[in-house]
């Protein structure tokens, strides 16, 4: 199996990733409460993520939630999401009708013991990767970041719902 890292091109390690992950994979509610035993593991999740992308490519994403279990093929452009409960379909609906322009195209597999998400990855630059020096992270890049910020939660409070 290839090695699975978690880091930024620079190469910094984040130590709680594996936290994230060893917290999500410990719940209580992913264990069936017959026998106790765990309904799947990190190992489980990776080989089906393998499996439906067909291909050897799957690694961590560098930042982990707490609900869920995300995993990325960067040469298939897509993202396998592992969560604890299912998403709001109807939250989901809302959230294509709003921001239409957004290559969401999320899908969901049966057939196994967690909701599974698959996604496209959406290109760009994550605010939480920035390099945040002052000398890099210049007047016009704030301004453009805030800006798109806006008109994203703008969207949202302007939608006739």
């Amino acid at each position: 199996m290839p090695a699975i890292t978690m880091s930024l091109d620079s190469g910094e390690s984040h130590p709680w990733n594996p936290a994230c992950i060893k917290l999500f994979f410990s719940d209580s509610s992913l264990k069936d409460p017959r026998s106790e035993v765990v309904a799947c593991s990190e190992a489980d999740c990776t080989e089906f993520a393998k499996r439906i992308l067909e291909t050897e490519d799957v690694v961590h994403v560098d930042y982990q939630g707490i609900q869920s279990f995300t995993l990325i093929s960067r040469s298939k452009g897509k993202v396998v999401q592992f969560r604890k409960t299912p998403l709001d379909e109807d939250m989901l609906v809302l959230a294509d009708k709003i921001y239409v322009d957004l290559p969401r195209k999320l899908t969901y597999r049966n057939g196994f013991p967690l909701p599974v998400y698959i996604s496209d990855v959406v290109r760009g630059v994550h605010l939480i990767t920035t390099n945040r020096s002052s000398d890099d992270f210049v007047f016009e890049t704030q301004r453009q970041t805030i800006t798109n910020l806006a008109r994203f939660i703008t969207r949202a409070l302007h939608f006739p719902g």
